[in-house]
C-alpha cells in the first residue's frame, strides 16, 4: 500500500509523509543504506516485516519496523539460549545433590562377607558375620559393572601376616580383573604395593594404617604414597570411632585409636594428598534399639 502526500502513517502516527520528488516508491527521505535493507518475504509480506500493511514498504517507518522485528528475533534467540543454559545449570546442580551408591566387596578369610562392625580381630582371624557368600568376588564385580556402578570398594580384611591373606588377595585381584578401572581397593596398601594394584585394574588405592603410624599422621609415608601412586589415585580412609565425646580416626581394621580427631582442620590438611576421602564410623547401639 502506497501512502499519498500529507497522510499520516497509521503504524507510528509520527507525522506525515512528505511530497515525493522523483521517487515513486516513497523513499525520497530514506537514507540510501536503509533502502538496501532486505525485506523478508518480499514487499507484500507484512508479517515478516513487522507491518500490518499500513506503512509504505520503502518509508522510514517501514525500515524502523523491520529493524524492530530483526532485533526482536535476535532477542528471542538470546532468550532461548539463556533458558537452555539455565536448564543445563539446573541439571548439574541436581546431579551434584544426587546420592551416589558405592558398592562394597568385603573379603575375609578368602570369602566375600558382611561382617559386624567393630567385631574384626586379627588374632585368630575372627569376626562376627552377618552373611558369607559362596560366590567369588569377581561375580559381584561383574554385576556392578553390568549395572554401571563405579567407584565401589574392594576391602581386604586380613592382615599381611594372616594365613588367609593370600586367598583374600587373590579374590580381590579377580574382582579388579572383572571390572578394570571401575573399583577401588583397600587393605594393607603401602607405597611399595600401590602401583601394582593400580596396574591390576584398580582406579584408586584406599589407605589408612600406612599413613597413620604410632597414633599420628605420618607425612613422610603420605608423600611416598603420593609419589608412587599419584594424588589422583589415592583415597584416604578416615574411619573413626567415638571416644570422650569426639570422633577419632582408627587404624588396623578399626582396632587401634589414633590421636587424630576427625574435624574440619584435619579434613582440610589431608585433602591436598588425595582424590577422595571416606569415613566409616562404628556405632554401638543399645541392645533394645531398632534400626
Amino acid at each position: 500500500m502506497t501512502m499519498g502526500p500529507g497522510k499520516t502513517c497509521r503504524i507510528c502516527g509520527n507525522g506525515k509523509i512528505k511530497e515525493r520528488t522523483g521517487s515513486p516508491s516513497g523513499t525520497a527521505d530514506v537514507p540510501e543504506e536503509d533502502r538496501q535493507l532486505p525485506r523478508r518475504g518480499g514487499p507484500r509480506d507484512p508479517a515478516a516485516a513487522g507491518m500490518s500493511g499500513d506503512a509504505a514498504p520503502g518509508s522510514r517507518c517501514a525500515v524502523q519496523i523491520r529493524r524492530q522485528a530483526q532485533n526482536s528475533r535476535k532477542c528471542m534467540r538470546r532468550t532461548a539460549e539463556q533458558q537452555e543454559g539455565h536448564a543445563q545449570d539446573r541439571k548439574k546442580k541436581r546431579r551434584s545433590r544426587t546420592m551416589r551408591f558405592r558398592p562394597c566387596i568385603d573379603i575375609h578369610n578368602g570369602k566375600v562377607k558382611q561382617i559386624v562392625g567393630g567385631s574384626l580381630r586379627d588374632e585368630g582371624d575372627s569376626a562376627s558375620t552377618n552373611f558369607s557368600s559362596e560366590l567369588g568376588a569377581d561375580h559381584y564385580a561383574r554385576m556392578y559393572r553390568k549395572d554401571g556402578l563405579k567407584g565401589g570398594h574392594i576391602i581386604m580384611l586380613n592382615h599381611a601376616g594372616s594365613g588367609y591373606y593370600e586367598a583374600t588377595r587373590q579374590q580381590a585381584l579377580s574382582a579388579l580383573a572383572a571390572y578394570p578401572g571401575g573399583m577401588q581397593i583397600g587393605g594393607g596398601i603401602t607405597a611399595e604395593n600401590a602401583a601394582g594394584y593400580l596396574e591390576s585394574g584398580a582406579s584408586h588405592v584406599i589407605v589408612t594404617s600406612y599413613v597413620f603410624r604410632d597414633g599420628s599422621f605420618c607425612r613422610e609415608n603420605m608423600e611416598k604414597l603420593v609419589s608412587e601412586a599419584g594424588r589422583e589415585h589415592i583415597v584416604l580412609d578416615l574411619s573413626c570411632r567415638k571416644r570422650d565425646g569426639a570422633y577419632y580416626i582408627v587404624t588396623d581394621r578399626w582396632q587401634k585409636f589414633t590421636e587424630e580427631c576427625l574435624d574440619f582442620q584435619t579434613l582440610t590438611e589431608l585433602s591436598g594428598y588425595c582424590d577422595e576421602s571416606v569415613s566409616y564410623t562404628h556405632l554401638t547401639l543399645p541392645t533394645n534399639s531398632r534400626v
